[in-house]
């Protein structure tokens, strides 16, 4: 039986998520009638669908074989039912559909695949170029190990300013990093070295070496600081390895300590001012 076929159009009909893949359907339409342009006798029709990477000739990138119901020769057909369609079916721009009905030769021309069908391929943000997403979005590795399956942010030049990576199953740690410096960092993925570390153990913050913690909250709530603290307002450090708290404190002694109160200034090394209001600690090793 030789048949011709009379187009109605494909419709999305659903997106699924997968964590490898993301399976797709397409709905098809059409009308099957003969080389007169009178409607096939209804009833049940084997049709072959296959998409081809060229309107002639070319490859096949996907086939399956369904059995469809006519009335009045129109039809309507999922694509994908019996053979999912994967996103990767889509990964270029040229497909075209071809039908076979029986043992009749394939029909001719093929249908272009055109704009719908093609949205599947954003499942995998392939190829993306900036714009706006909207609600949840949800990232699986293929495999989650201790390697460090991550997403990376980087600049125009492919230096890594920001990985967010899977250490093992239902852990997550994020890394900053300070892409324009030339030193090797704590990851060989990484230009320069790393500059904040977030992780269930706490939050790490890393000096020149990228190794090297200068300050650290750990996941029971210490706090530990290689350097100098000053806490309030205006509060300041001035001398080498100095700690200032309070309002206006000033510790320019070095290894001088201001621990609370206002205005109050510890000059003398190892001086201590506990408190109080503009108390001055000269001496070394001064008290108040």
């Amino acid at each position: 039986m030789r048949t011709s076929l009379m187009t109605g159009g494909l419709v999305l009909l659903l997106v699924a998520w997968a964590a490898a893949a993301t399976p797709t359907k397409l709905n098809y339409q059409g009308r099957l009638s003969n080389p007169a342009g009178e409607a096939v006798p209804d009833g049940n029709y084997s049709v072959t669908l296959t998409l081809y990477d060229a309107p002639v000739g070319g490859s096949s990138v996907w086939t399956e074989t369904q059995s469809v119901a006519t009335v009045e020769g129109f039809f309507s057909i999922v694509l994908g039912s019996v053979n999912p369609i994967l996103d990767t079916v889509f990964s270029d721009t040229g497909r075209y559909l071809g039908i076979t009905v029986g043992a009749d030769p394939e029909l001719t021309p093929r249908a272009a695949m055109v704009a719908v069908p093609f949205s599947f391929r954003i499942a995998t943000v392939d190829g993306s170029r900036g714009g706006s997403i909207y609600s949840g979005v949800a990232v699986y590795p293929e495999v989650l190990d201790t390697s460090g399956n991550a997403i990376e942010v980087r600049d125009n030049s492919g230096d890594v300013g920001l990985r967010i990576s899977a250490r093992s199953t239902g852990i997550a740690q994020m890394d900053f990093y300070d892409p324009v410096d030339s030193k090797d960092g704590a990851s060989s993925n990484a230009t320069g070295p790393r500059r904040v570390s977030i992780s269930p153990e706490g939050i790490y913050i890393f000096g020149a070496s990228g190794t090297d913690t200068v300050f650290s909250v750990d996941s029971i709530g210490d706090i530990r600081s290689s350097g100098q603290i000053a806490v309030g307002e205006t509060a300041s450090n001035s001398g080498a390895y100095g700690t200032a708290f309070g309002f206006n404190p000033n510790a320019s002694g070095d290894s001088s300590v201001v621990s609370g109160g206002t205005r109050n200034e510890a000059s003398g090394a190892m001086s201590t001012v506990s408190g109080g209001r503009s108390n001055v600690a000269s001496a070394v090793l001064a008290v108040i």
